[in-house]
């Protein structure tokens, strides 16, 4: 694709100039130049060499001096946005730590008298702001903020210290007043400010001070570390931890109606009382279940060992009198049970005074696992069939002794069919209960295959 250089423009300006001494008043010349400078403007780049060139070209054209200054003012502005390098400058956020220490005589005096938190946080910001504090970083914000409150607490009789939501709304009304307040500067500014403003030197105080009113040397030092202290309180991130529940639930959405807030903190009263009755009630019920749980397990596992109607029945239970005393019944009531030594120890658990519940439930199984081991014993002697795997195992089979060893073995022969006849044998033929056929020689080998193999010919 063809694009513009800048010996398409000194064509141009030829041409240009062509026409213009043909016709002088011809209306072709302000179009061309208009031309001209939309071209120029859509080049990617001039270069400073290029723009030589065309300032040459400019000094030697005959054209009207008013369209030789506008095609001159479009080339330089064009080449001046070309000439750029990789670097570029850009502002830092500032930090001043100490911002109080900044704080001129008449200020503080103005601190020390009526001023309210609003005057005091405009003084302030408008005071660094003329020594040429631009932006607004964290550790600033907080030390505004805390220096704030501190003059706060100071002015009130009780002396307590505000919530965290309302020292957070205080940090984000410090960040509006800052960009809002518009200061001249009275000093180029510093990426980082020293404590006290006399670390700057003479010049920055002459800039920024009038000569009557220079700040403080050595500022109240119960007033820095007030600030200091407080600077630990104050949160000025929404995410903080503090502030979270505090948010979450919109107290800061009342909009400062007393009343509004008022009732914002009955219904959470009134929704803290309603869990709390929630989890008696979950807890009541629960106790109500397992109680009715243990009675149903007991009945149940007496129904099991046969007894359901001695332990179930009101008659089994221990009954509480007026005054205080139970009742014992006897023995003779309960249902008889099979076995003598069983009956014995029912009657000893049922005449037992003040048992609970669970005591009543532990007895009940203790009885029915001694009547399930009895069961067991008569399964053993035989009462009833034994499973298979209850019989003995069968006798394992003997293992079989040793052969002989073979005649041909003993006389030294342990050629075989695996090593072809070979006298000094094998692996097989050294074995000397081998029984399978063995040849003392190579040759003897070979006459056993070739009769083997002429047998098996006449049979097919």
């Amino acid at each position: 694709m063809a694009t513009w250089d800048v010996q398409d423009l000194i064509k141009e300006v030829s041409d240009m100039e062509l026409i213009f001494g043909k016709n002088k008043t011809s209306d072709l010349i302000p179009r061309m130049k208009d031309a001209l400078m939309a071209k120029v403007e859509s080049l990617h780049l001039v270069t400073p060499s290029n723009y030589v060139l065309l300032m040459e070209t400019m000094e030697k054209t005959t054209l009207p001096s008013d369209i030789k200054k506008e095609l001159e003012s479009s080339f330089e502005k064009k080449t001046a946005a070309g000439v750029q390098g990789p670097h570029r400058l850009q502002s830092t956020p500032q930090s001043m730590t100490m911002p109080f220490n900044y704080l001129s005589k008449s200020e503080w005096d103005r601190l020390d008298g009526d001023c309210t938190t609003v005057e005091a946080a405009h003084m302030l910001i408008k005071r660094m702001k003329m020594c040429g504090l631009k932006s607004l970083k964290e550790d600033t914000k907080k030390q505004v903020t805390s220096s704030l409150v501190v003059l706060q607490v100071r002015s009130t009789k009780t002396k307590t210290l505000p919530p965290s939501a309302e020292m957070y709304k205080l940090s984000q009304f410090v960040h509006d007043s800052f960009s809002a307040c518009e200061v001249m500067p009275l000093h180029g500014g510093l990426a980082k400010y020293p404590p006290s403003p006399y670390d700057l030197g003479e010049d920055f105080l002459k800039a920024c001070y009038k000569e009557d009113d220079f700040p403080l040397r050595s500022p109240p030092q119960d007033f820095a570390n007030s600030v200091a202290t407080m600077s630990k309180q104050v949160k000025v991130r929404q995410s903080a931890k503090d502030l979270k529940p505090l948010l979450q639930s919109g107290a800061s959405s009342a909009g400062g109606d007393p009343m509004v807030n008022m009732n914002n903190q009955m219904m959470s009263l009134l929704l803290e009382k309603a869990k709390a009755l929630d989890e008696l009630h979950k807890t009541l019920a629960l106790d109500k279940a397992k109680e009715t749980s243990l009675l149903a397990r007991l009945c149940s596992t007496q129904t099991l060992s046969g007894d359901s109607e001695a332990l179930c029945s009101p008659k089994a239970l221990p009954l509480a009198l007026e005054d205080g005393e139970a009742k014992e019944k006897p023995a003779t009531e309960l249902a008889p049970a099979n076995d003598q030594s069983l009956e014995e120890q029912e009657n000893d658990a049922l005449s037992a005074k003040h048992k609970s519940l669970e005591e009543y439930e532990e007895e009940a199984m203790q009885m029915l696992c001694k009547r399930k081991a009895q069961e067991m014993d008569k399964v053993v002697k035989g009462k009833c069939l034994k499973r298979p795997a209850c019989s003995k195992p069968k006798a394992a089979p003997k293992k079989k002794g040793g052969q002989k060893p073979s005649p041909d073995w003993m006389k030294g022969i342990y050629g075989c069919l695996r090593c072809r006849g070979n006298v000094n044998g094998c692996s097989t033929c050294w074995n000397e209960a081998f029984q399978g056929l063995r040849f003392s020689s190579r040759a003897e080998w070979a006459a056993f295959m070739k009769q083997k193999s002429a047998k098996g010919k006449k049979g097919k």
